[in-house]
């Protein structure tokens, strides 16, 4: 499967690779190459959809949007941020955003890979709370 070639607008792209151009546009003329779908974005087949509002990637060349619903995660355009007070993880099996209420005043949320937490405390990745 992953050595199969599919053409997209007359590019050759490896089925092991997602296409750029959001929702039906694929590949990129410009450069003539396949390129994966950005964060915020799902592949289907030969597109890249955007996860819109309801959804959420965290990394490019993804093949399903992670649902919005966990409290204390926005999402817009496919992206997702933290709200202030909450303080975020990535759950090892899913791969996707859990919070937990954070105390007042240490989280103030952010870009859900950069959530910033208050003055004078360790970064996300660093502080376990």
């Amino acid at each position: 499967y992953a050595a199969t070639v599919l053409q997209l607008f007359g590019l050759p792209c490896s089925s092991s690779a997602v296409f750029s151009g959001i929702n039906g546009t694929g590949g990129n003329p410009r450069t003539q190459q396949c390129e994966p779908c950005p964060v915020g974005t799902k592949s289907d087949a030969s597109l890249c959809i955007s996860c819109g509002s309801s959804g959420y990637t965290l990394r490019p060349r993804q093949s399903a949007c992670h649902l919005c619903n966990e409290p204390g995660v926005t999402c817009s355009d496919g992206l997702a941020s933290i709200d202030r007070g909450y303080w975020p993880w990535i759950d090892a099996k899913t791969g996707g955003i859990r919070t937990a209420v954070c105390p007042p005043g240490l989280c103030e949320g952010g870009p859900a890979l950069n959530a910033s937490c208050a003055l004078n405390r360790a970064p996300v990745g660093n502080n376990t709370l």
